[in-house]
């Protein structure tokens, strides 16, 4: 257990470091898209990092009130703008067409009204603290934790998508 909480730690202060090494540029070239996508993407993912952290899980859990799972539903609130900032930082990245703002604000929303109505139908309603990381029986809750991870999926396999397209074409389509 030791080993596990050692490199959370030691994920927190990597994020942490990467972010307040990735702010002041981002001050001189505020409308910088890549930086900007960049610094929230971390700013997402450190915020995962540290309501995940067993140490501050508990400590957020009161602060919100005892609300089932609501700390889990935050990181993955968070883990779905992370995979948003990724999507858009390798569109950027690999200048490949975007679908255009509206149409990925749309996406991004779509995601997060499915994952709060999953939310209050899964883990909220069967009362659970946090998700047993041995997975559930409970219908509402499998469909919350296949709905959140299909997100992240769905963007990962576009960032590949986007890559190799850009790799075999040397960015020219």
């Amino acid at each position: 257990m030791d080993a596990i909480r050692s490199l959370q730690d030691a994920c927190i202060a990597a994020t942490g470091l990467a972010l307040a090494f990735r702010l002041p540029p981002l001050f001189r070239t505020p409308r910088e898209v890549t930086a900007a996508t960049l610094v929230r993407g971390l700013a997402c993912l450190e915020a995962i990092f540290l309501v995940g952290h067993p140490d501050l899980y508990g400590i957020v859990y009161r602060a919100l009130g005892g609300v089932p799972a609501l700390p889990q539903f935050l990181q993955h609130l968070a883990a779905l703008l992370l995979a948003y900032q990724a999507r858009i930082f390798m569109i950027q990245v690999t200048g490949s067409a975007p679908p255009g703002r509206r149409a990925e604000r749309r996406r991004l929303a779509a995601w997060a009204v499915a994952l709060t109505t999953c939310y209050a139908l899964g883990p909220l309603r069967a009362g659970l603290p946090m998700l047993d990381p041995r997975g559930s029986a409970d219908g509402g809750v499998v469909a919350y934790v296949v709905l959140w991870q299909s997100a992240l999926a769905v963007v990962l396999v576009d960032a590949v998508r986007r890559g190799l397209r850009h790799a075999v074409t040397g960015g020219t389509g």
